[in-house]
């Protein structure tokens, strides 16, 4: 999201437009945590916005979820 000058209104990125609900909206409302939020977000918008690299982002981030899970962090 990116504010306006009045910081009231937010102009929606190109990359989330056209989702019927926004990855912000579904994160927030299902109490996502930080990696698994970030998840949702780079694999929702690798097609608009980051391709290869918003996946592997994503990946990373699956991965350190992994990695806590199973103890290791």
């Amino acid at each position: 999201m990116r504010y306006t000058e009045n910081q009231e209104e937010f102009e929606q990125p190109n990359h989330y437009k056209g989702f019927v609900i926004e990855p912000i909206e579904f994160i927030m409302s299902n109490g996502m945590g930080f990696c698994e939020g970030n998840v949702v977000k780079y694999i929702s918008r690798y097609k608009k916005k980051g391709d290869v690299t918003d996946l592997e982002k994503a990946r990373d981030y699956i991965e350190r979820l992994i990695k806590h899970h199973d103890g290791q962090v």
